[in-house]
């Protein structure tokens, strides 16, 4: 009777250690899941950015249909995209995601502060903060009283830089590292599908000259 009990004491042990390695095994199944399906998403971001920068016929268009699938990549909760305007003295926003309309008036055109224009001026790692009230480098416009959480890469063509990426989160929970590549990754993004509006709009703008050109040589 005593080795009997011994031996199903022994077998309730391995059952236990077996249903603890499944559970644990299964908790690293998911993770390794949640894993390639938001790599999976940020692949499909990239794709899609690419084929817009393709396709799109102007900038808005680019920036509506792009805007909500970074939203969506970088789980932020509102996003806006800011670009120099035309003597790059300032900030003009181009587009935005979920941002409160009480921001949008003090958003439209922005200044830039000296440390702000100087962080601007050359490649410099992404601005994060959990408490966004402290991050004085930012202009006070850019300091939104409802996000705690903030990450500001720079949009650039190469070393040349274009604008800025704001992501917003509510709470104090902040970014990762994988997080923070992947927003300095979609603005390098976005900084080629600027290039390649730009690239667009010479060739058309050649084509239409060449073609005036022609004209003007077939009525002489």
């Amino acid at each position: 009777t005593t080795e009997l009990s011994d031996t199903i004491e022994l077998l309730q042990e391995e059952i236990k250690e077996r249903e603890q390695a499944e559970a644990e095994t299964q908790l690293v199944l998911a993770s390794l899941e949640q894993r390639v399906a938001a790599r999976t998403q940020e692949l499909s971001t990239f794709f899609d950015l690419t084929v817009l920068a393709g396709r799109a016929a102007n900038l808005d268009s680019v920036f509506q249909q792009a805007v909500p699938r970074i939203l969506e990549a970088t789980r932020s909760r509102a996003i806006c995209i800011h670009l120099f305007d035309a003597d790059h003295t300032g900030l003009y926003l181009a587009a935005q995601q979920n941002l409160p309309g009480d921001d949008h008036p003090r958003l439209q055109t922005v200044a830039l502060l000296p440390d702000f224009r100087r962080w601007l001026q050359q490649p410099n790692d992404p601005l994060v903060t959990t408490n966004l009230t402290t991050l004085d480098i930012l202009p006070s416009a850019f300091r939104l009283p409802e996000f705690q959480t903030y990450l500001g890469a720079q949009i650039r063509i190469g070393d040349q830089i274009e604008g800025v990426l704001s992501c917003y989160r509510f709470t104090g929970r902040g970014f990762g590292l994988d997080e923070i590549s992947l927003v300095v990754a979609l603005a390098e993004q976005m900084g080629m599908l600027l290039e390649t509006h730009r690239l667009r709009q010479t060739a058309e703008e050649m084509a239409v000259l060449e073609e005036r050109q022609r004209l003007a040589r077939d009525l002489h």
